[in-house]
């Protein structure tokens, strides 16, 4: 298996894409529904690039489908590619999706956040695998073995919930740090006072696995007059003291200050 097709031109295609190229593949073709990004992605591994379905062909080894959920959806029911092993990068899409794509078809879900503009390394990336059979198991595991230190066999179901769990992780803690800068914004100071306290909390996770047990702050004592404070102090801004509520009042519960 040393040559592919990607299916994209986003934040994952372009990952992934750099990352096979890196490790000795050959990327035929990169397809994106719009030329110019499929363009972009094609000068850098260096690639055919189509933004046309009917033109990627069946010459690749393996294929990989990196297209948001709902376009990956559409283009399987025009894909043809005579049963060459096709995997999809979806944290949430079943396998059963390629069903009408190739009759070995899988799924191959790195975990991590990505951005076009500054791929990254996949050694340390948990890489999720699934098949419909064995031998494209075998093609998956292979692939995620050149690429990763750190590759799991999971099933549609569990790969869901790792998917929900890193909305959690990631996603939403992303968007607190926003609301954190807006908060710090409005009050003429740099978010840069912030990022010690967010490092140091991300070291620690490192070697105390149990997010509970490292949970400091007012809700977690349980300072009800400080909490009170900041809900006041957030009143002029309702999503922001909803969403502070919110968080206090899972804090409180889980550790048993109902």
């Amino acid at each position: 298996m040393k040559s592919a097709t990607i299916l994209g031109s986003g934040n994952v295609a372009t990952n992934l894409a750099t990352a096979l190229y890196n490790n000795g593949f050959t990327i035929d073709c990169v397809f994106s529904r719009s030329a110019e990004n499929a363009l972009e992605l094609a000068k850098t591994v260096p690639a055919y690039f189509t933004n046309s379905l009917s033109d990627i062909g069946n010459k690749s080894d393996v294929y990989f489908l990196c297209l948001s959920d709902d376009a990956a959806i559409q283009v399987t029911s025009q894909l043809k590619i005579d049963n060459k092993p096709i995997f999809h990068t979806s944290g949430t899409l079943d396998i059963s999706i390629l069903r009408c794509v190739s009759e070995n078809r899988g799924v191959f879900y790195p975990l991590q956040t990505f951005t076009k503009s500054n791929p990254i390394e996949f050694t340390d990336i948990p890489i999720c695998i699934e098949a419909n059979n064995e031998t494209t198991l075998s093609i998956a595991q292979v692939i995620a073995n050149s690429l990763s230190k750190h590759v799991f066999q999971i099933n549609s179901e569990q790969r869901k919930a790792i998917h929900i769990a890193a909305v959690f992780a990631n996603n939403f803690t992303n968007h607190l740090y926003h609301i954190s800068q807006q908060i710090l914004k409005e009050n003429d100071l740099s978010f840069s006072l912030l990022i010690p306290l967010i490092e140091e909390t991300t070291n620690k996770l490192k070697t105390q696995q149990n997010p509970k047990d490292l949970q400091t702050g007012p809700a977690k004592r349980n300072d009800k007059q400080i909490l009170h404070e900041h809900s006041v102090f957030l009143s002029k801004n309702s999503d922001f003291q909803k969403t502070y509520n919110t968080l206090t009042g899972s804090i409180l519960k889980t550790h048993n200050h109902d």
